[in-house]
Order: C-alpha cells, then structure tokens, then sequence
C-alpha cells in the first residue's frame, strides 16, 4: 500500500516536471518562429549592384518568401518560381510572382518637391520621373535615396514639333555627337539617384535609330533600366535599349491626356486590365491635381500589385522583351507633339 501511494506521488511528481518543460519547449518555438518569421507587412529589401529588389508579402500580391533556400531546393522549385541567383548569395531568398502586377510613373517632376511627396503618400511604390536642372530635381532625388523610394531621371529629347521653348538640354537629332554626349552626361549627372530613365518627349529623337544607339552607347549598365516612353509609334528607343542588353520595358497607357478625374481613373483602369490579361503593365501621367486625385482613388481599389518598375522589369523581363521583339503594344495613344 506504502509502494503503490509512493509510486503515485513520483508519478505525480514527474507529471509537473514534464507538464513544466513542455510548457517551456513551447515557449522557446514561439520564440524562435518570431524571430525567424517573415513579416506580413513589411518589405524584403535587397540590393545588388544593378537594381533594388523590395517585394510585399501579402495575400493581394501571392508572393511568398522563402528563407535558407538550398542550391537543391532552388532546382525543384524553378518552374513555380522566380530566382534571383545573384541575391540569393545575399541571404538565399526566393520569390514567387506576382500574379497580376502594374508601375506607375509620373512624369515632369522636379518643379515641386511639396507634389512629389504627396504622390508618394498615395503609394510608396508609385514612381516619380525628375526632369534633370529643375529647381527641386536634387532635393526629390535625395529624399527618393533617404526613404528606398522608386526614382527615375526624365531626360528631355527633341519632339517632332518644336513649341517654342528652349532646347538646350534636350538631346537632338542636330547636335554634333559631342555636343549630344556632354548634354546626355550634364542629365546623368544632374541628380545624385536615380534607378532608372525614360525619355521626355522625344518622339523625333527615339525614331532616329543612329542616335538612339549612340544614347546607349553612353550609359552606365550597373545603375539603370529604361523605359520607352512611346510618344511615337515610329520609335526604335526599346528595342535599340534591348540590342544594348538593358533592363527594358514599355508604356502601355498614358493616363492623362485629359485633365478629367472620370478621363484618368478609366486609363488606369484600362492599364489594370492589361495588367490582368498579360501579367504586368506600365502607366504613364504626370502631376496634375486631376491625376494626383485618381490615384488616390485607384490605389485604394486596385486589383493588381503596384511595383516599381525595376521590379516588374525584373520579374516579367521575358514577357517585355517579347512584347518588344514582336512590336506589340496594348496601348495606341501617342503623344506626337512629344
């Protein structure tokens, strides 16, 4: 009777003990899982010495994050996903696509840095185009660096109607190759950051396939991608830009060429259905109240991941470099007096 309470009270006894360190052992997985744990509500960020690599996790975007991804697990796993073989040497992440995707770029920004951070507010992933010279181009380009905002420089190129105005910063058919090289090298050097070009204006200049050639001829590979900013349908700038193995991508809607909330917020949502058939679109505008209040209501409601386009060039490269091989565009507007 004594033998069988004491054998109880061990038993009891080492019940606690081991009720006690399971507690514990499941405190100490709680403890590593937080650590360890990708956040729902924060970026990833990683850089290398071409492009800036921030992609969201969440349910909107279907990307996933993968840590400690072995050289092995990344042959299984290439159908499905998208490797980045230069970063995984960084920390070994891997990501899925986007199942839907759009940039959104708004040009002509430089005169106001007040403008430029409230379209930032709207979304930090929305992309602002700085025109080199302008009175706060510098003061936009260092607060873009400060905070990993998206920024591109707006290089202004010769139109195939002059109004007026001056042109010589602009890069032309008419200058002698020198002269088109010391204007091109005065706007790369007119900012301290910038992670990208499109041309402003240019639909003379982008048709011209000598120029173009000699315009990428000039430019640094490691620091920038370039975007067409089709004011032509005769332009050769994306295609001459892929001959010269540049990260290449093309507009696909201008949003604005009505100053009219209804006229704007339709474009962005003809861009979203682009975006939807094909996997990712580029939109165009600039920083009109009209525009600025559009996107306000269109980001609160957007189907589609908004990326920034060294990351939708990125992960949809193949799909623009066919899009550009072939000629196809979804868009028909033109700008023909840019």
């Amino acid at each position: 009777m004594i033998d069988q309470k004491e054998s109880n009270r061990v038993f009891s006894k080492n019940s606690h003990y081991i009720f006690a360190l399971s507690l514990i052992l499941i405190a100490v997985i709680n403890i590593i899982l937080i650590i360890y744990r990708v956040p729902e509500d924060q970026s990833s960020h990683l850089i290398d010495n071409q492009t800036d690599i921030s992609i969201l996790r969440d349910s909107k975007s279907h990307v996933k994050v993968y840590d400690n991804i072995t050289k092995s697990d990344n042959l299984s796993l290439q159908k499905e996903i998208l490797t980045y073989d230069n970063l995984s040497l960084i920390d070994k992440r891997v990501y899925l696509k986007p199942k839907a995707a759009m940039s959104i770029i708004i040009d002509d920004i430089g005169n106001s840095f007040d403008k430029a951070l409230e379209i930032w507010k709207i979304d930090k992933s929305i992309t602002l185009s700085v025109i080199p010279h302008l009175k706060d181009s510098v003061e936009i380009s260092q607060y873009a660096k400060e905070h990993n905002l998206s920024l591109m420089l707006h290089i202004p190129m010769e139109p195939m109607v002059k109004q007026g105005r001056d042109y010589s910063f602009y890069l032309t058919t008419f200058d002698s190759e020198d002269d088109f090289i010391r204007i091109l090298r005065d706007a790369l050097d007119a900012i301290p950051f910038y992670q990208g070009i499109n041309n402003h204006e240019g639909s003379k200049l982008t048709s011209d396939i000598k120029r173009m050639n000699l315009f990428f001829r000039n430019l640094d590979k490691k620091r920038i991608f370039f975007i067409d900013s089709r004011t032509s349908n005769k332009s050769v700038a994306a295609k001459v830009s892929v001959d010269h193995n540049y990260l290449t991508g093309v507009r696909d809607v201008f949003i604005d060429n009505e100053q009219s909330v209804s006229y704007i917020l339709d474009n962005l949502k003809k861009a979203e259905q682009i975006a939807l058939k094909k996997g990712y679109a580029i939109a165009i505008g600039h920083p009109h109240k009209e525009s600025v209040e559009a996107l306000k209501l269109f980001c609160k409601k957007s189907r589609v991941k908004i990326i920034k386009p060294n990351e939708g060039l990125m992960l949809y490269k193949e799909l623009e470099i066919a899009n550009i091989r072939k000629g196809s565009n979804e868009s028909s507007d033109y700008r023909y007096r840019h």
